[in-house]
């Protein structure tokens, strides 16, 4: 008897190990189309250069395939050897342009190194964006102000000059945000954010006269539900901000602040 078709779905689905699925795309007919989206649709965290240049080219080689990427997460670190010139960096970006249904993208250079013009052209409308590449405002103001269905962003270093996408209404469902002071002072005014991750940088300001600003921030504070405050560096006092926390349901304070 011949098994449902409608049940290959449910059935891979529970696959998680990624060699498996390479196995039942090969070895299976009946089961390839399923197995082919369950192994492209969340790429994340695999740390080894081969395999990355391999699902890059092949995203970039087969525009069905790029269309099945609802997730790609990639934090670069020690376990993966990536030199300046590998050839990773020249089919990434071509590969980013080729996933336009991307929903989530999390990305961070070795030690957080800026990487210019990789969003360029891209056209994704991403729901979830974890950017921890330092020193790149630039660049995300621009591609921010393309990102029309943003519900969580964080990002890894934000200086205080640099202001957020001027327009709140063209992200009218973000409502989650993590990152440091320059993040907090610049996405949060205007906007309905309620879920907050504040991650103290090492120059970010601890009380108002360091630079912190809980007046302007108010409005903003008191919309909050959830608040993560604290990293390895130090925190503000929560003194500096509780008066303005009055809708606040849940609250997490880490590290050490400034007694």
């Amino acid at each position: 008897m011949a098994f449902p078709v409608e049940l290959y779905q449910p059935v891979v689905g529970y696959v998680r190990d990624r060699v498996t699925l390479r196995n039942l795309l090969l070895a299976s007919r009946c089961l390839n189309v399923e197995a082919e989206w369950s192994l492209y649709f969340k790429f994340e965290h695999v740390h080894n250069a081969q395999t990355q240049v391999l699902f890059l080219q092949r995203v970039i080689d087969c525009p069905r395939v790029a269309r099945y990427v609802n997730s790609y997460r990639f934090e670069i670190d020690w376990r993966t050897n990536l030199d300046s010139d590998h050839i990773f960096w020249k089919l990434l970006p071509q590969a980013l342009h080729a996933m336009g249904s991307l929903k989530i993208l999390q990305f961070r250079t070795h030690g957080g190194m800026p990487i210019n013009g990789l969003l360029d052209g891209c056209t994704f409308q991403l729901e979830y964006c974890h950017w921890h590449c330092h020193s790149d405002e630039m660049q995300m103001q621009a591609f921010l102000q393309t990102q029309r269905k943003l519900k969580c962003l964080s990002l890894g270093g934000w200086d205080t000059s640099f202001s957020a996408p001027s327009n709140h209404s063209e992200q009218p469902d973000l409502r989650e945000v993590t990152g440091c002071y320059g993040v907090i002072h610049a996405f949060l005014p205007g906007r309905d954010i309620t879920h907050v991750r504040w991650v103290p940088d090492l120059d970010d300001p601890w009380d108002v006269n360091t630079g912190l600003d809980a007046a302007g921030l108010a409005p903003a504070f008191q919309k909050l539900k959830f608040l993560k405050l604290g990293g390895y560096f130090m925190r503000p006092h929560l003194c500096s901000i509780s008066e303005h926390l009055t809708s606040l349901v849940f609250l997490e304070l880490m590290g050490y602040d400034k007694v």
